[in-house]
């Protein structure tokens, strides 16, 4: 899941660049205009950074289409130029995080990926560590059963010699 984030941040970081500098290059070129279709393309880049990662094919060719009718409305914007090239340069800013956001993701995902490797050895030498214990546990009951055999056989023992030399005080 995060490294399917990882590769959509990588493109949308790219397609990003890529307007940002065609929007460059055209704003260079428009002409004053009114504060209506200023607020239209605000509201398209907002949108473009909200919908980044999200949005479909058909959002993307309404935005694009969005995005060139407001190019040439800008033609007649050149006095909010400044304006246009301060929100590119936050985009810019964006994409940057962005970019050291998949930087962060793919170290964390590397240090569990190591993290859960170690563990998984823990849990294998731990795992043998008990299946040894058991065939411990194991003979050490046989013994324990050998030894309760021969004290039992030796009781037996002391007592027929303790019945016989009890018999053998009454007779005499």
């Amino acid at each position: 899941m995060r490294e399917e984030r990882i590769t959509i941040l990588s493109e949308k970081n790219e397609a990003y660049r890529r307007m940002i500098t065609d929007i460059s290059g055209n704003v260079n070129n428009t002409l004053i205009g009114f504060k209506a279709i200023n607020q239209k393309f605000k509201q398209a880049i907002l949108r473009i950074a909200k919908h980044g990662v999200g949005e479909t094919k058909s959002e993307k060719k309404q935005l694009m289409n969005e995005m060139t009718n407001m190019i040439e409305q800008l033609k007649n914007q050149k006095e909010k130029e400044s304006t246009l090239r301060e929100q590119v340069e936050k985009l810019q800013i964006k994409a940057n995080k962005e970019e050291n956001e998949k930087e962060n993701l793919m170290k964390s995902v590397k240090q569990l990926e190591n993290k859960v490797g170690l563990l998984e050895r823990a849990i294998k030498e731990k795992d043998e560590g008990i299946l040894g214990l058991g065939e411990e546990k194991r003979e050490a009951i046989r013994q324990l059963c050998m030894w309760i055999d021969y004290h039992r056989s030796r009781c037996d023992d002391l007592k027929e010699i303790l019945s016989k030399s009890g018999k053998a005080q009454r007779a005499t």
